[in-house]
């Protein structure tokens, strides 16, 4: 995504917060903060989420933010926000309550999912793994980070695609936190296996290669991810490519120049 279009989609999210307080009022503007934390909204976690840190707005404010422009609905009693809104939701949350509000909200969050989402089905694992490392990243993102890298590590070792591509999109949708505390190398690397997965293997090559290291690893957290043979092969080209393109441009200006002296 180029800078214009975040720009974009920074503009529409800043126009849709604003317009959600004015038409509601602080309270539920506050309430809008809050329900940022978690990466998936359901009724039941909002109304908590109120109880817990917002009961100065009125109930319905519950209905009102999830039925708001600020979240879309992605499956049965299951709702979004944007990353753009999230963002900007979630910075503002800090400047208002500091990161003494974000820890208890990621404790919160943390006892929330250990107590509702217990069953054994993928779905509800795969959810209760990403809440988790949502309230992780804004807390203790040197832990996520060193978490992401493990899973990463295992499903690209295994090939299981589906699952680097599910993990990747997650690291892209927390990017903030972890490229603040200096993990964007991890960032990077899930652009280019994003890209691998898709079939973009020449764009994969080159974001890969800007976090490489001399062993054909990217270190993250202490965690020595693996890069598929098919990128490294890539990457290798690129590079014979490049320093058989600088040779060809010095025989170039060798031979100008020594056309220059012949008729000097």
């Amino acid at each position: 995504m180029n800078s214009t279009t975040k720009e974009r989609e920074k503009r529409v999210a800043e126009r849709r917060i604003k317009g959600f307080a004015k038409r509601f009022g602080e309270p539920h503007q506050n309430l809008a903060l809050h329900a940022a934390f978690p990466l998936a909204l359901t009724p039941d976690l909002l109304y908590q989420i109120w109880a817990n840190f917002v009961p100065e707005a009125p109930w319905t404010a519950v209905a009102h933010v999830l039925l708001s422009r600020l979240c879309r609905q992605v499956g049965y009693e299951m709702y979004e926000m944007d990353i753009a809104d999230r963002n900007l939701l979630l910075r503002e949350l800090k400047e208002q309550f500091g990161q003494e509000r974000l820890d208890e909200l990621g404790e919160f969050l943390l006892d929330y999912v250990a107590q509702r989402l217990i069953d054994d089905d993928p779905d509800t694992q795969d959810l209760r793994e990403a809440q988790e490392w949502t309230a992780l990243a804004y807390t203790k993102p040197t832990e996520v980070a060193r978490e992401f890298a493990q899973a990463l590590q295992k499903r690209v070792e295994q090939e299981e695609l589906s699952e680097v591509l599910r993990l990747a999109s997650l690291v892209e949708t927390l990017a903030e936190p972890l490229v603040e505390d200096g993990f964007e190398p991890l960032l990077i690397y899930c652009q280019g296996l994003k890209n691998f997965v898709r079939g973009n293997l020449k764009e994969a090559a080159t974001q890969i290669n800007k976090v490489l290291d001399e062993e054909n690893y990217v270190q993250i957290a202490g965690v020595r991810l693996p890069v598929p043979e098919q990128i490294l092969s890539e990457t290798s080209r690129s590079k014979t490519n490049t320093l058989s393109a600088s040779m060809m441009g010095l025989e170039i200006v060798d031979a100008a120049r020594a056309k220059k002296v012949g008729q000097n």
